[in-house]
């Protein structure tokens, strides 16, 4: 993706492995900064990290739109909003 981002994507999303697909269709808020991925300011969290970054957005159990404010402060991923309502909703303390 990064590759992608910098040198330019392809004109259609069937072009791109299918494994960063998902990403050709938000690429024009795709960036690099300071050697990191970013979606408009925040930070794109690859997908082996991503159920920690999910853990530290859900301390304080305070729901799911304290938790969505959370991630659009800093960090972004195809689906976040969606896997932070799975956490929530599958939380017996929220």
């Amino acid at each position: 993706m990064i590759d992608f981002t910098s040198q330019g994507w392809p004109g259609r999303g069937e072009a791109v492995q299918l494994q960063i697909r998902e990403f050709f269709y938000s690429r024009e808020h795709l960036s690099i900064s300071n050697g990191l991925l970013t979606y408009d300011d925040r930070i794109v969290i690859p997908t082996e990290m991503r159920e920690g970054i999910l853990e530290l957005i859900h301390t304080g159990h305070q729901g799911i739109t304290k938790r969505r404010e959370r991630a659009d402060l800093s960090v972004w991923w195809p689906g976040t909003s969606k896997e932070i309502k799975s956490m929530v909703e599958s939380c017996q303390f929220c």
